[in-house]
């Protein structure tokens, strides 16, 4: 793969309805802020900044060393955060910034690698990716996120919804079934942009802000990534299946 210059910027906040101060959760010593950093110092990124508005998580990133940018705390998105601290730090709008979600203790490094390569590589606008769905519990689960994506990769919609839907019953196979990656790579210009664009009521309804790029007509390229993908913490059962692996692993 070609070198390429991008930043990473983790959007953390302490507010959470499911699992409250989730990110600073402490898994097997450490918190899970610290080891989604840490899984984000393994990728190629050229920096890596968390974005807060909270004197603690900045209190608590600045104990293990993490660069931390401190953002206003009326942001309804992660997006609308990144996009402040690429303002603060004064990046250009041709530089290339991954999203990673700070609950993903276990990200895989190449995975932040990936999006940002695709988004280089595909003259795309946001890149984000996919995974084969093999497991039925998994694709009627609303905490995981479904995408169907056009025959060039770019994406049709994002749900939390079982899609799509076959009247046939022929889904049970999973075929052609893929869940979305929570991952997104796009260049500064694009943040400029996003900011400026409105809530709309599919964004609203499945409480997805890709819908909002999506409904401005911006192209979102989906690219498939199939190597061990991390588990999103947004629930207690989720939070226990991170630690039973990382018990296995540490």
């Amino acid at each position: 793969m070609k070198s390429i210059k991008f930043y990473v910027i983790i959007p953390a906040r302490l507010n959470s309805s499911r699992l409250p101060n989730k990110v600073l959760i402490d898994l097997h010593g450490k918190t899970m802020l610290e080891r989604t950093w840490n899984q984000a110092l393994m990728s190629n990124a050229h920096e890596v900044v968390i974005a807060t508005d909270s004197n603690v998580i900045m209190k608590e990133a600045s104990k293990f060393g993490a660069k931390v940018c401190f953002t206003s705390s009326e942001h309804s998105s992660g997006t609308e955060r990144i996009q402040e601290a690429c303002s603060i730090y004064g990046l250009s709008g041709e530089d290339i910034i991954v999203n990673v979600q700070a609950d993903e203790p276990m990200i895989n490094p190449n995975a932040i690698n990936k999006v940002a390569h695709e988004l280089a590589n595909n003259n795309a606008e946001i890149t984000t990716l996919k995974t084969n769905i093999i497991d039925q519990s998994d694709y009627k689960d609303p905490n995981q996120v479904k995408v169907v994506s056009d025959i060039n990769g770019y994406a049709l919609y994002f749900s939390r919804a079982p899609i799509p839907w076959d009247k046939t019953n022929s889904n049970k196979q999973l075929t052609h079934v893929y869940k979305h990656i929570g991952i997104y790579a796009y260049k500064v210009s694009i943040l400029n942009k996003f900011i400026a664009m409105e809530q709309n009521q599919l964004e609203k309804i499945e409480g997805l802000e890709q819908l909002r790029l999506l409904a401005n007509g911006y192209r979102i390229y989906t690219a498939l990534f199939n190597e061990d993908i991390s588990i999103g913490v947004d629930t207690h059962e989720d939070l226990n299946k991170v630690r039973k692996l990382l018990a296995n692993v540490e």
